[in-house]
């Protein structure tokens, strides 16, 4: 992904899938436009956990993005490196 130096400030999605039925994430991946950190949210329809990276990808920078869920393992990470990780329960 590309963080681009003209938007700032407002969230980048990278990828997602909302639901109509109740306006819900049942995954996304994002940057935080305040802090510049990669975020992979999970969710249940109810509630939704999020695990976010420690680091951040640098404004004007390429930065190679992976989200990962294995059993209830959530992993980010940052140019090949594990940078985040949580725990998510509840069905997906």
């Amino acid at each position: 992904m590309y963080n681009h130096p003209d938007i700032t400030g407002t969230n980048q999605v990278l990828l997602g899938k909302r639901l109509d039925i109740d306006n819900t994430n049942p995954y996304m991946i994002y940057l935080s436009g305040a802090t510049n950190q990669v975020n992979f949210l999970l969710g249940t329809g109810a509630s939704s956990v999020t695990a976010t990276s420690t680091a951040g990808c640098g404004t004007g920078t390429w930065c190679y993005v992976v989200a990962t869920v294995e059993g209830n393992n959530m992993k980010v990470y940052i140019d090949t490196v594990q940078d985040g990780t949580d725990t998510f329960s509840g069905t997906r």
